[in-house]
């Protein structure tokens, strides 16, 4: 017998925010927002900025071949189905980030939000990313990395408008892998494969790059996730993981050296990129390290502990108090781009108790982000809807209150210099 619970991630996420009758970033208290909801497909030229054109067009295929029925569902993993208009779903959620890029940097506004589903911080340049943990991964509800897509965007549209440095946050409880595999993409890289059959064993090679804009893509994106990450429940012995990991089972704590000490990572001549090829020879410590990238893997409290949820939400802070943010402000971003995930609730069961933020802990990050923005890059923030769940009380769950709380920072941070 079908379950008729839909999954997770479906459109009743958006009706809890936007509805017209009892969405709450419908409520009087955001009246002033702007709201735009005719908004255009992401280009193609920026998908494939990020994204490759096989997997873009699997996509799209498999979408295409749905038919136009409520009921009609494929799946792309376990983990996530599509229909018929999943894919013009993702590329009108892309095509959201761009445009809230062109209406901030209009000056008609200081920031965005943008209220969209499905999510994209999972999406890799091929879709699925994997890791050791994890060989055969999955798409955790994303289609397209949405918020890459606008970065890459706002990096190549406005490269003559004072765009040359973007930062991405991502504080969604599940590590950002596709946008950090994104990320790693802009310096060139050789993949290889083995293939074995009964008479013969080949060897394959394939060269990767997907720059945003030029060679010095590496110097000007900066990427920041925190998350959980360990094993799915506490285990009995440290070290132990039984039962699974965490999705997406990377994201451990990490911060490459080209933040931490640059001057240790080897400095390829760019002046000769094209003609020496010099990036090609680079080794893997220099492809791990050349990006800037800050992982926080934040682990699971043991429960008998009865403060576990205040040191939780102290533990979340003090890594943007000490880790995070001054990175961040040093680096003087042009342009703040956030994954706003709502799943590190306390309340939210996708997160197997990770993290465990509360609204007021939503508020607080949203006015970090927002005093870095106003200091750095005159207030410019684009913010993209990744995961939350907890939908169940509508106006009044713990995902809808959270995504207010998100919203208001940010409005009372547009109204701030």
């Amino acid at each position: 017998e079908e379950s008729s619970e839909p999954p997770p991630e479906n459109v009743r996420r958006l009706n809890v925010l936007i509805n017209n009758d009892d969405g709450i970033l419908r409520c009087g208290e955001f009246s002033g927002c702007k709201w735009n909801t005719d908004v255009r497909r992401a280009a193609l030229a920026d998908v494939l900025k990020v994204h490759e054109y096989t997997y873009v067009e699997k996509t799209s295929k498999l979408c295409s071949a749905t038919p136009d029925h409520p009921k009609a569902i494929q799946t792309l993993d376990a983990d996530t189905t599509v229909s018929h208009w999943s894919f013009e779903a993702a590329l009108r959620a892309a095509g959201s980030v761009c445009e809230a890029v062109d209406k901030v940097m209009a000056g008609d506004h200081r920031n965005a939000f943008c209220a969209i589903r499905p999510p994209g911080h999972h999406a890799g340049p091929r879709g699925i990313v994997t890791c050791p943990n994890d060989p055969d991964g999955s798409h955790g509800f994303c289609l397209l990395n949405n918020i890459a897509i606008g970065a890459a965007y706002a990096r190549s549209m406005y490269r003559n408008d004072g765009i040359k440095k973007v930062a991405i946050i991502d504080f969604d409880v599940h590590h950002g892998n596709g946008t950090e595999e994104i990320v790693r993409q802009l310096t060139p890289n050789t993949e290889h494969a083995v293939v074995r059959t009964p008479f013969a064993v080949g060897a394959f090679h394939t060269s990767s790059y997907k720059p945003w804009l030029d060679e010095n893509d590496i110097n000007d994106v900066f990427f920041a996730s925190t998350h959980g990450f360990g094993p799915r429940d506490r285990q009995p012995v440290p070290g132990m993981v039984q039962g699974g990991w965490f999705y997406p089972a990377s994201g451990e704590t990490y911060k490459s050296k080209s933040l931490t000490s640059p001057s240790d990572v080897e400095t390829p001549n760019l002046a000769e990129f094209l003609l020496s090829q010099s990036w090609a020879r680079l080794g893997d410590d220099y492809r791990n390290n050349c990006c800037k990238i800050i992982d926080i893997g934040l682990s699971l409290p043991y429960k008998d502990d009865p403060y576990h949820h205040s040191l939780q939400r102290c533990e979340l802070r003090d890594a943007y108090r000490k880790n995070v943010l001054p990175s961040l402000l040093e680096f003087d971003p042009d342009m703040i781009f956030i994954s706003a995930g709502f799943d590190a609730h306390r309340k939210d069961t996708m997160n197997f108790g990770y993290v465990g933020m509360l609204e007021e802990d939503y508020e607080w990050l949203t006015e970090q982000l927002v005093k870095v923005a106003n200091t750095c890059c005159n207030g410019r923030i684009v913010s993209a809807l990744e995961g939350g769940y907890k939908i169940h009380g509508g106006i009044v769950s713990p995902f809808a209150r959270s995504v207010a709380s998100h919203v208001r920072a940010l409005v009372d941070g547009g109204n701030s210099r």
